[in-house]
């Protein structure tokens, strides 16, 4: 499978294989950290339009939530590319 290289908040996908940037000086560091993390562990470049969510094309400091379809992809991705570990039931 393809990895795909996010490009922090902006920029067309490139294939690469488990990395991420963040610009110096990027607007909510911590968003924007969260959101390439999201980008690498559901092997997606894909962004919303929802307002709140996370996964937006622009960060914003109240743009922290996450659908339940998109914490599936997460985990399910995550495990399949042993980047996550189930851990109990």
């Amino acid at each position: 499978m393809k990895r795909i290289r996010s490009r922090c908040v902006t920029g067309e996908p490139e294939p690469a294989v488990d990395d991420t940037w963040l610009m110096h000086g990027v607007d909510d560091p911590g968003v924007a950290l969260a959101l390439e993390l999201v980008h690498v562990l559901a092997n997606s470049g894909e962004h919303v339009d929802w307002p709140g969510n996370l996964m937006q094309g622009r960060t914003t400091p109240d743009g922290v939530k996450l659908t339940a379809g998109q914490c599936v992809q997460i985990e399910d991705n995550g495990v399949a590319e042993n980047l996550l570990q189930v851990i109990g039931n």
